[in-house]
């Protein structure tokens, strides 16, 4: 199998199984610390990935900024009051 397609089985494996997760990792913390770990450990398997395969896309900081709100307000607001 190419490696996109390999990449892509992992990210479907992974997201589905953040639900089943999810049940068991609020019985130990709360629900937007669980969504703020699981921010911060997607965005730094995506970093590696992207540090290992592709060259650094040049993006405008501006851009970045919009990005990463956009990330944050999503896992917060979706994943947050799902878990909530």
């Amino acid at each position: 199998m190419r490696t996109e397609s390999l990449a892509g089985l992992a990210f479907v494996l992974l997201w589905s199984t953040g639900y089943l997760a999810a049940e068991f990792a609020l019985r130990g913390s709360g629900a937007f610390t669980l969504a703020v770990l699981r921010f911060a450990g997607s965005g730094a398997i995506v970093g590696l990935w992207l540090l290992c395969w592709r060259r650094p896309a040049a993006a405008a900081f501006s851009e970045l900024k919009h990005a990463a709100i956009g990330g944050v307000l999503l896992q917060a607001g979706f994943f947050g009051f799902t878990y909530a």
